[in-house]
Parts: structure tokens; sequence; C-alpha cells
């Protein structure tokens, strides 16, 4: 569902029927995760109003996903980590709500 017009120029009311009911939905926020690497070390930021997340990482994108036990530092709604790399291998990282 999409609450704009389609790159197919479906609109909204294309499936409409006489007894469709809408559900609008507002996603508040998305956070971004940015990163900068010096060294081996790499510090993630974001910004959020999320107040229960957590910081998973896996070696793959489909996991399994471990959850950090490392906190960010928080000023306001910006929240920045800094984690050591692996000297080799892939390291893929999420933000998740509980």
């Amino acid at each position: 569902a999409s609450h704009a017009v389609s790159a197919e120029d479906v609109g909204p009311l294309y499936f409409q029927t006489s007894k469709s009911v809408w559900h609008l939905i507002h996603i508040l926020d998305y956070p971004v995760l940015w990163s900068t690497r010096s060294g081996a070390k790499m510090t993630f930021s974001w910004t959020t109003n999320w107040s229960n997340y957590s910081l998973y990482s896996a070696a793959n994108p489909t996991g399994p996903w471990n959850k950090l036990a490392n906190k960010p530092t928080a000023t306001g709604s910006t929240n920045k980590l800094t984690l050591t790399m692996p000297g080799s291998g892939s390291v893929y990282y999420r933000l998740e709500m509980p």
C-alpha cells in the first residue's frame, strides 16, 4: 500500500470499492544509520525519537542478528556509538524496536 501514486501510475483510489475501508498510517521516524571510519574504529550516528530500540549486528544480511551490549551516547535526539571493526569479514548493522 502507498500513501502516494505508485510508479506504475496506480493511485490509491484504483482498488477502492464501495465496501473499502481506509487505514491510514503515518510513519513518524525511520532512522538512518550514518558511519565514519578511522583506522579500526567505526563511529555510527543516528537521529531518532525512538526511546526503546537496540542496535544489532550480523555477519551477513540474513542473520543471525546479535543485540549489541554497547549503548550509544545521546545528545538530544542524536546518538553516537564507536565500535572496533573486525580485521576481516563483513559486518551488517540495523536498528530495531524491541
